[in-house]
Parts: C-alpha cells; structure tokens; sequence
C-alpha cells in the first residue's frame, strides 16, 4: 500500500479576511471560529487601491501589522485553551492614555478633522470627570457618573451648560471607544450596554433654520455694510457650500465651457471632490473682477465679523431668524427640492456621504407642504 506523504493541511483558528468599502479600500479583519461561534474584530487597517509604488509599500507595511495581529491573537488564543492567563497590556493603564491612542488611530484613518476633534473633546470632559481612572475602574457606574457629570457640571469654553446635542455627541464617542477595548481586551465589556436605555443620552431631533425665496428676496434688496460677506452669502444660498468652501474658494476651481460654468474642489469637511454646475443666479453674485486661478474668489473678514455682519444685515432686510452660513446651505437644499431636484442629485451637490442625511431636508419640505394644506383646510373650517 502506498503510503502518502502529502502534509496534513491544518486550519487556521483565526483568519485575516479583507471588505471592500465603498471608496475602493480594503478593510482587513480577522475571522475567529472557536468552539462552533464565529467572531469578528475589525483592525482599523485598510489597503489601499495600489495605484502607485508608495500605496504598494503602504499596503505590505498594513498587511505586516495586520500579520502580527493576527500571530498575536492565535497565540492568546493558545494560552487560553492551555489555561495560561494571558495579561492585557491595556488592563492597568490610565483611561485617558487608552482613549489618545483611539484618538490617533481614528486621526490615520479619518476622512475628516471633525472626528479627532470630537474625540478630542470626549477626553477633555473625561479628564475634568475623572482624570486618574485606569481601564479596570471603567464599569456601569463610572459611565452613568459620566453621563450625570455631562448632564450637570459640565461646561463649555465660555462657561455655559452643553447642549443637549453635545452631551450626545461625547456619550457616543465615549461609547464607540469602549466598544474598541472591548474588541482588544483591555475591558470585559463595554458598561453603556448595560445601561437601561433611558439613561443614555437621547440625541434630539435636528432642524434646518432656511431662509423662504420671500427672505432671499429681502436680504437681495437690502443693503449690507460688507457687499464681501453679502455676495459670498448669497453665492451659498445659490450654491449650496458650506462656509469652509466658500473661504477656500479659488478662481482656479471654476471652469466654464460652452457656457457652462462649472465648480471642482475637495470639500474641506469631508475630504471629498465635488463638481457642482452653477446655476446663473450663483454667478450672479461672484466679484466682478475676477483674479488670477490661485486668488481666493472670497476673501471673507474673520468669522466673528462675519457673524456680525450678518446679523446685522438681516435685522435690517427685516427678518427675525438668525441667519449664518449654514442657514444658506439650508437654504440651498430646501429650494433645490422645492423645484423638483431629486435627492440623490442633491446629496451629491451638497458632497453628503449618506443620502439618509438629505433625506432630513425632504421631512422640512413635506412639514411645509402639510402646513399650507392645512391653511388651505382652515379657509373651510
């Protein structure tokens, strides 16, 4: 009988997979099957389309790291089943050295600012909660006294109570990150899941403050000191660019062609390309003399006199709303499905990366159209 010689071929209890994600990256995670269940644990490592020599070596350098996870996670899990305990490097640390290294970790893989920033900020509170509590103190009721303190004590810069939107925000960041230790062990679990739901902070309901065409047509009429900040308002509420965009704004990012003058930048929030066509009422209100491709097209005072200016300006057109640049964006999207722009159209026009954030303008326009149904039902009545 021939005897084979072919290698037993053995399984890997724990495997490194790849998802593709909507911007052509590759999220790598590692699949664990133990024991008949199947777990996940996303790296926040990410391979990048290989369009050059430098994202080639980036992808082997992500997938060496990843590798070395993965031999890292095999090798506890070995321990385990051998009854060796196995110490976490995170279980004696300072919770807010845990909650930097999140930080940076989300800062590498950001499309935008605003995230670190956030993150930033959930740690300033942390520390002005508790800033001496190590991993092993973070339980159910080091979270609930975290919400309490948000709710209570803490405050903002100028010293005011935060809003409810805020308290949120950083409940939920706090949140994310403890979801992240769990995964590498540096905590059993995260407390915010044992927390009846009541006692976590509600996120309240957002609203867009937008301007009527009646409103637009005052601020048009009316004069304001800085002609500047008008021209670049009105530009927005025509264009629909947050206020970021309108200050990075360049001749260089207009291009016209057969009569068609077209907008190309990357939008400083979100980090992406947006290619918008201007419409002749945007047009209307660029600086007559026009500079060179690398001139800013709006070169605005600091956003304090900008602030300023605005109020002003709309206390004298006569309207009683506060009126800011995102009022203009607002305006922008409102109008746009007024006339019959559909919102796929629309969340590319504002550069939105979920269209279920457009979707918020299509409830204020639907508000609106039941309200005048019922003024109509009121003449009846």
């Amino acid at each position: 009988m021939k005897k084979n010689t072919t290698p037993t071929k053995v399984k890997e209890p724990i495997k490194l997979r790849e998802k593709v994600l909507k911007n052509g990256n590759r999220s790598l995670y590692l699949d664990t099957y133990q024991n008949g269940s199947r777990s996940y644990e996303f790296l926040d490592l990410y391979l990048i389309p290989e369009t050059s020599r430098e994202a080639k070596e980036k992808n082997e350098a992500t997938l060496r790291v990843a590798l070395g996870i993965k031999a890292q996670r095999i090798d506890a899990l070995i321990k385990g089943k051998a009854g060796i305990e196995v110490e976490n490097q995170w279980s004696k640390a300072l919770l807010l050295e845990w909650m930097e290294t999140f930080k940076e970790s989300k800062t590498e893989t950001s499309q935008s600012d605003n995230y670190p920033k956030l993150i930033q900020n959930t740690i300033k509170q942390l520390a002005n909660y508790k800033a001496t509590a190590r991993m092993s103190d973070v339980n159910v009721a080091f979270c609930k006294g975290f919400v309490t303190y948000l709710q209570k004590k803490a405050r903002t810069t100028s010293g005011k109570s935060l809003s409810p939107k805020a308290i949120h925000d950083y409940y939920l960041t706090f949140s994310i990150a403890l979801n992240q230790a769990e995964k590498d062990g540096a905590i059993p679990f995260n407390p915010f899941h044992k927390m009846p739901k009541n006692e976590k902070p509600a996120n309240p309901k957002s609203t867009r403050t937008y301007l009527t065409i009646e409103e637009v047509k005052s601020l048009i009429k009316s004069e304001a000191c800085r002609e500047d900040v008008k021209r670049a308002f009105l530009f927005a509420c025509f264009s629909g660019l947050r206020i970021s965009d309108i200050e990075s704004l360049r001749w260089g990012d207009l291009e016209t062609s057969l009569g068609t003058t077209r907008l190309s930048k990357r939008v400083v929030k979100t980090r992406r390309n947006i290619t918008l066509k201007l419409s002749s009422s945007a047009l209307r209100w660029l600086p007559e003399e026009k500079g060179g491709a690398d001139a800013l097209i709006f070169p605005l005072p600091c956003r304090y006199t900008v602030s300023y200016q605005l109020d002003k300006w709309a206390e004298d057109a006569g309207l009683s709303k506060k009126v800011t640049f995102h009022t203009a964006r607002h305006t922008f999207a409102t109008m746009s499905l007024t006339a019959g722009v559909d919102l796929m159209t629309l969340r590319d026009n504002l550069g939105h990366m979920d269209v279920a954030t457009t979707q918020i303008y299509a409830e204020v326009i639907n508000q609106k159209r039941e309200s005048a149904m019922d003024k109509v039902s009121a003449l009846f009545d």
